[in-house]
C-alpha cells in the first residue's frame, strides 16, 4: 500500500460540510470512513460497512469484538494518530469466522478544521481502484438514435401512419414529444409527462417553449432550419415549477404531404451532471492526495519520457515537478548503478515493464540533481490504452533510512547491547568458521573462556547499574589490549570469549597471563568504593580433538571451571585426557557438600518484597523466598554455585522438599503474618514438576498446613514449564485445586512463551529481568515488557517485573501498566525471620 502523506487534510470550514461531500464515496468499492476526535464514526460508505462487522482478534481468537473498530489495538492506534498529529498505517489480521481470515491494512490521515478544537480522521481500509460506468448515457443515446432511425424510415417509405407513430411514442422508455410545424405539442408520452412534471392535458396544444427554453432564445425551430434533424444536442428544459433540467435532445423532421411533423426525444442529464460534478470534485481531491503523497509517483510514455510527477517525486530527486515533465528518465536519473557503473536502458525495470506489459517490483538507485545516489524501492505497472501499452506509472520511496535501520539492526543482532562487543551468537559463528578451516591452513588457533572472579560482590553491594558499568569498562580495557586479529566477545553475564587467531599455544599462554595481570591490577570505583577482581581463564587449542563449536565451548568452559576450583585468578589449559576426571571430581564434591548441608540443616531462607507498582511503599504483603547455603566455615553460598550441580545430579527435588517444608513451617509458626500476607512465592525446579512423588509430597504438606496453602504461590521457570509441558500442566492443575497460585518465572527468556502460555493455568507472569533492567534506554526491552504485559492483561494474568533497581524503571513500569515489581531498588533480600518480624511489628 502507498504510504500516506506526512501532512494532514486541512479544511477551511468545520467538518460538517466535508461530510456532505464525502457521500460521493457511497459509489466507490474502496472502504472509506470519517471519524471524529473521539474515534466515533461520522460517516462510512457501504464498502467500509461490509468490513466493520463483528470480528475476532488474531492475537486472542477467543474474544469476540462487536466490530472492527472496537479492537483495542485499532483504538490505541487511532488515538496515537490524533495525539501525534501524524498519518499512520496499521496492518492487522482478523477472523470474521473460524474459517475466514482477513488481513487488512488501515490508513489514518488527520483532518484539521478552522476550529482548532475540532479534529477528525480520514480512514481508509485496503487499496481499491475507483471506476465509474459512464456507458449508460451512450447506450441510451444509441437507443434514441435507433428509434429515430425507425421513424425516419417510415417517412422515407412514405408510410405516414400516425397511429403507429403514437404507439411508438407511448411505449418509448424515454421522453418524446410530437410537434407540428408551429412547434405546438400534438402528442406526448408518459416518460415526457414525468420528465416535465405535467399531465398530457397540460402539454397538448401548448407551444414547446412551455417546456423547452431553447425555442425562447432562437425563436425558430432549429430542426427545421438546419438539416431536418438534430443529434445529441445539449439544451435545458423546464419543469412545472420552473426548475431547469439539463437535457440531451435528438430530433427529426418528417416531411408529410400536408405539413411537417417534428419528433424530439430527450435524455435527462440531471443525474449525469451531478455525477460529473462529484467526479470532478473527487478527481481534484485525488489529485491533491497524489500530489501531497509522501511517496514519489511519476509516469512515463513508451519512450520513457516523463508525463507526470508529483511533488514528492520531484522533491526526492531535487527538481520541480514541471522540470521533470518531458525529460527522459533514463538519461536524467536512472542511467547508473549504485557503484557508478552505467546501467543500460534495456536493464531498467521500467523498460522491462513497458516491453512485457507486466508489473514489477524493484530495488534500484536513482541519482538526484546533485549527483547523489538515492536507494529506492519502487512498484512499476504498465498503462494500457486501446489494447496496448502506452506507458508506465511508478510509485517509489526513498529507503535510505530503512537501509540505515537495517544496518543498525544487523549490528544489534551481532553485538552485545551493554558492552558493544560481539555477542555469543556472532562469536560462535566466527569460531565455527575458524574450526572449519583449521585443517586447511597451517596456522594454530587458541580459544579462551574468561569468567570474572568476585564480580557478584559488586552486583550485590552496589546493584546492577554498577555491575553493568564495570562490564563496560573492563571489556573496553580487554579489547584495547588485544591484537588486531584477535576476536573478543561477551558471552553473557560476566563471561567472555576470546579467540587468539593464528597463534600457537605457548604464545597464547603468555598473552592470556598478561591479560590476567591487567584484570587483577584494574580497580573499579563506584560511590567512593574501590573494587578489585580477577578472572579465571579456560584455554583450548583448536585441533583434531575439537571437531565443532559445541565441543570447543564445552572444553574451555570445563577448563575455566577447573581454574576456578584451583583458586581462581589463573588459567587452565584443556587436556583431553584429564578433563572428565577433573569435572567429575568437582561435581561430585558439590554433590557431597549439598547432601551434607541437607543433613546438617545448613540451608536457610531469605525473603524479598514484591510490591504493587502503584503502591511501592506498601511492602511485606507479597514476598519471594530465596534459598541460601552455609558452607563448612559458616560463609553464605549463593545458589548459583550449588544449584547447577544439584540439577545435574538429580538433587533438586530434595532441595525443593526442604524449601517447601521450611516455608510452610515458618508461615504456620507466624499466624499473625498469615493475616497480612497475600502471596508467598517459592521456586520449584523442572525436576520436581515432572516427579510424581514430589506432587504427592506437596499435596500432603498442603493438607497438613491448610491455612498457609491459599497464600502459597509456586514459581516455575518458563523453560521448565515448556520442556515438561504436559507434566507441568497436570502438576499445576492438581495444586491449584488446593488453593495455591502459580507464577511463570523468567517469562520471555524462552522461544515459545506465547505459544504455550494459553495451555498453562498460571496466575502471574514474572517478566525476565534482562528485559526490565535496561528498559530506561533500550526501546526493544521496553517493547518486550509492554508486549508481555499486554498478553498477560488480555489473558487475565497479573505481571511482575524483576530487577527493578531504581524509581525511573518503576516509573516506566507504571506507564506500561505492569502490576507488581521486585528488585534491589524496592527491597533487598533479608533473612526470613527478620522479614517476618518487620511485618508483624512494622516500624
Amino acid at each position: 500500500m502507498v504510504a500516506l502523506p506526512s501532512h494532514p487534510i486541512t479544511l477551511n470550514t468545520s467538518i460538517s460540510p466535508f461530510l456532505e461531500q464525502c457521500k460521493v464515496y457511497d459509489l466507490l468499492h474502496s472502504a472509506v470512513a470519517i471519524l471524529d476526535g473521539r474515534c466515533c464514526i461520522l460517516y462510512e460508505n457501504p464498502a467500509f460497512s461490509t468490513f466493520n462487522l463483528a470480528v475476532r482478534d488474531d492475537a486472542i481468537q477467543l474474544r469476540q469484538l462487536p466490530s472492527l473498530l472496537d479492537c483495542p489495538d485499532i483504538q490505541d492506534w487511532l488515538n496515537q494518530c490524533l495525539q501525534s498529529g501524524k498519518n499512520l498505517t496499521l496492518k492487522k489480521t482478523f477472523y470474521y469466522s473460524p474459517r475466514i481470515k482477513v488481513d487488512v491494512t488501515l490508513c489514518a490521515r488527520l483532518i484539521l478544521t478552522s476550529n482548532t478544537d475540532e479534529t477528525g480522521i480520514f480512514l481508509t481500509l485496503g487499496e481499491e481502484s475507483i471506476d465509474f460506468d459512464r456507458s449508460h448515457i451512450a447506450r441510451s443515446q444509441e437507443s434514441h438514435r435507433s428509434l429515430t432511425e425507425r421513424i425516419k424510415a417510415l417517412d422515407n417509405d412514405k408510410r405516414q401512419n400516425e397511429r403507429l407513430i403514437r404507439v411508438l411514442l407511448k411505449d418509448a422508455p424515454f421522453a418524446m414529444l410530437l410537434m407540428n410545424s408551429k412547434r405546438e405539442i400534438i402528442q406526448t408520452n408518459r416518460a415526457a409527462e414525468q420528465l416535465f412534471g405535467k399531465t398530457a392535458a397540460q402539454l397538448l396544444g401548448q407551444p414547446c417553449q412551455q417546456v423547452l427554453s431553447c425555442y425562447q432564445k432562437c425563436g425558430h425551430c432549429p430542426a427545421m432550419a438546419t438539416t431536418l434533424s438534430i443529434v445529441a444536442e445539449e439544451i435545458t428544459g423546464l419543469k412545472s415549477d420552473l426548475q431547469i433540467i439539463p437535457l440531451i435532445r435528438n430530433a427529426v423532421v418528417l416531411d408529410r404531404d400536408t405539413e411537417p411533423l417534428i419528433i424530439e426525444a430527450f435524455i435527462d442529464l440531471t443525474e449525469h451532471k451531478q455525477t460529473q460534478e462529484t467526479l470532478n470534485r473527487l478527481s481534484e481531491f485525488n489529485r491533491l492526495l497524489v500530489d501531497s503523497s509522501g511517496e514519489g509517483i511519476f509516469s512515463v510514455d513508451v519512450d520513457l519520457h516523463c508525463t507526470f510527477a508529483n511533488q514528492a517525486a520531484a522533491s526526492i530527486l531535487g527538481y520541480k515537478s514541471e522540470d521533470l515533465i518531458g525529460q527522459h528518465i533514463h538519461t536524467l536519473f536512472h542511467s547508473k548503478q549504485e557503484d557508478g557503473n552505467l546501467l543500460p536502458i534495456e536493464d531498467i525495470p521500467i523498460y522491462k515493464v513497458i516491453s512485457s506489459g507486466l508489473g514489477m517490483e524493484a530495488n534500484e538507485v536513482f541519482w538526484n540533481r546533485n549527483g547523489h545516489a538515492i536507494p529506492v524501492q519502487y512498484q512499476c505497472n504498465p498503462i494500457h490504452e486501446s489494447g496496448s501499452v502506452s506507458g508506465a506509472v511508478v510509485v517509489f520511496r526513498n529507503v535510505s533510512e530503512a537501509r540505515a535501520t537495517a544496518k543498525k539492526l544487523d549490528y544489534l543482532a551481532t553485538h552485545d547491547a551493554l558492552t558493544g562487543q560481539l555477542n555469543r551468537h556472532a562469536f560462535e559463528q566466527r569460531l565455527a568458521n575458524v574450526i572449519k578451516h583449521a585443517y586447511e591452513d597451517e596456522f594454530n588457533h587458541v580459544l579462551c573462556y574468561i569468567d570474572l572472579d568476585q564480580f557478584k560482590i559488586v552486583n550485590d553491594t552496589c546493584g546492577h547499574a554498577a555491575g553493568d558499568e564495570l562490564l563496560r569498562q573492563l571489556s573496553e580495557m580487554i579489547q584495547n589490549n588485544l591484537r588486531r586479529t584477535d576476536i573478543f566477545a561477551r558471552l553473557g553475564g560476566d563471561e567472555f570469549g576470546l579467540l587468539f587467531a593464528n597463534c600457537p599455544m605457548e604464545k597464547a599462554k603468555v598473552l592470556a597471563q598478561e591479560l590476567l595481570s591487567r584484570i587483577s591490577e584494574y580497580r573499579f570505583s563506584w560511590n567512593n568504593k574501590l573494587f578489585s577482581l580477577g578472572a579465571s581463564i579456560g584455554m583450548a587449542e583448536l585441533n583434531r580433538h575439537i571437531p565443532d563449536t559445541s565441543t570447543a565451548m564445552s572444553a574451555v568452559d570445563a577448563a575455566c571451571y577447573v581454574a576456578k576450583e584451583r583458586g581462581r585468578n589463573r588459567l587452565h589449559i584443556y587436556q583431553a585426557n584429564d578433563l572428565d576426571l577433573n569435572q567429575r571430581h568437582m561435581e561430585i564434591e558439590w554433590v557431597a557438600r549439598i547432601k551434607t548441608a541437607l543433613n546438617e540443616d545448613r540451608f536457610f531462607l531469605m525473603a524479598q518484597s514484591i510490591v504493587l507498582v502503584d503502591q511501592p511503599h506498601v511492602q511485606h504483603q507479597h514476598m519471594e523466598l530465596l534459598l541460601r547455603m552455609y558452607d563448612e566455615e559458616g560463609k553464605i553460598i549463593n545458589p548459583g554455585s550449588f544449584i547447577p550441580a544439584a540439577e545435574r545430579y538429580g538433587l533438586m527435588t530434595e532441595v525443593d522438599k526442604w524449601v517447601v517444608k521450611e516455608a510452610l513451617k515458618q508461615l504456620t509458626l507466624h499466624p499473625q503474618y498469615l493475616q497480612q500476607i497475600v502471596h508467598c512465592c517459592i521456586n520449584l525446579s523442572g525436576q520436581s514438576i515432572s516427579d510424581e512423588k514430589f506432587l504427592a509430597f506437596l499435596l500432603e504438606q498442603l493438607a497438613q498446613h491448610p491455612a498457609a496453602a491459599k497464600h502459597l504461590c509456586l514459581e516455575i521457570t518458563e523453560t521448565a514449564a515448556v520442556t515438561n509441558l504436559s507434566h507441568a500442566s497436570q502438576f499445576m492443575r492438581s495444586i491449584k485445586e488446593k488453593g495455591c497460585s502459580f507464577s511463570l518465572d523468567d517469562f520471555g527468556s524462552g522461544m515459545s512463551s506465547f505459544a504455550y502460555l494459553k495451555n498453562l493455568p498460571v496466575d502471574f507472569l514474572k517478566i525476565d529481568g534482562n528485559f526490565v533492567r535496561d528498559i530506561n534506554h533500550d526501546k526493544v526491552d521496553y517493547a518486550m515488557v509492554e508486549a508481555i504485559h499486554r498478553v498477560g492483561n488480555v489473558m487475565g494474568i497479573k505481571t511482575i517485573a524483576e530487577f527493578v533497581e531504581n524509581n525511573l524503571i518503576l516509573g516506566h513500569l507504571k506507564d506500561i501498566g505492569v502490576d507488581c515489581a521486585q528488585g534491589f531498588g524496592i527491597h533487598k533480600p533479608e533473612p526470613l525471620d527478620k522479614f517476618l518480624s518487620k511485618t508483624i511489628n512494622p516500624v
